[in-house]
């Protein structure tokens, strides 16, 4: 969007901040709480590259309904998170088993919250097969041209 926008600084100044920040917050917590903290510098790095973003769009007067468009997907991430740590265990078939089943369940809750439709999906879907086929009839003709 800033590259669209002519705006690529906006974009180097929020990654440069969530870098920096995933740094300190790592450098601080890692040495206390292990893993956990480097979790925790991951998502105070990334939650300030989104607020950046946020305000340097305001900067170039480009108004969007975020807490509209991302309450549901933060809910049911929240939700499935939850949900998969009771089952967590340790050793790497349960990690599969619960990465399985936390992709899952998000891909169920984008249905059940509305955050997508199936309608969309068969947009999306459509979409990409109507431009491979077009991709394929370009290939074709060049070949074609080429004999």
């Amino acid at each position: 969007l800033f590259i669209s926008l002519n705006k690529q600084r906006f974009y180097l100044y929020s990654a440069a901040a969530c870098l920096g920040i995933n740094a300190i917050v790592d450098f601080t917590l890692i040495p206390f709480w292990g893993e956990l903290g480097a979790a925790w510098g991951t998502i105070a790095g990334e939650l300030s590259y989104f607020a950046l973003c946020v305000f340097f769009l305001k900067q170039v007067n480009i108004q969007y309904a975020w807490v509209q468009h991302t309450w549901r997907p933060i809910l049911l991430a929240v939700m499935d998170v939850w949900g998969c740590s009771f089952i967590l265990e340790e050793g790497i078939k349960s990690q599969i088993l619960v990465s399985a089943l936390y992709v899952a369940f998000y891909i169920l809750g984008l249905f059940v919250l509305r955050v997508l439709t199936l309608v969309q999906v068969k947009q999306v879907v459509g979409s990409i097969l109507a431009k491979q086929v077009q991709k394929d009839k370009q290939q074709k003709s060049t070949e074609s041209g080429l004999n």
